[in-house]
């Protein structure tokens, strides 16, 4: 089971997650039942699905707290300063 997502947008990247954790056995599904999917569990693919989850993964905590209700923006500067100085 995928784990619940405060927000919707990012169960794609829990789903990614999960495609990238099963790759081998559905390339095995799909090669062994002769489906045409098997076409798209290539490297290349891989590796975009990969860059994905990291891109995605920088911005999960931004999208969470900034799409939650009743925030100041005295609670979002501090997560916001920090980016500033990191950068």
């Amino acid at each position: 089971m995928i784990r619940h997502t405060k927000t919707r947008w990012f169960s794609l990247l829990h789903v990614a997650r999960r495609v990238i954790y099963l790759w081998d056995h559905l390339l095995d599904y799909f090669t062994k039942y002769e489906y045409p999917e098997k076409e798209y569990f290539v490297g290349e693919n891989y590796l975009y699905i990969q860059m994905f989850i990291v891109l995605m993964g920088q911005l999960e905590g931004y999208n969470e707290l900034f799409q939650s209700e009743n925030k100041s923006f005295i609670e979002i500067a501090p997560k916001k300063a920090l980016q500033y100085l990191l950068n």
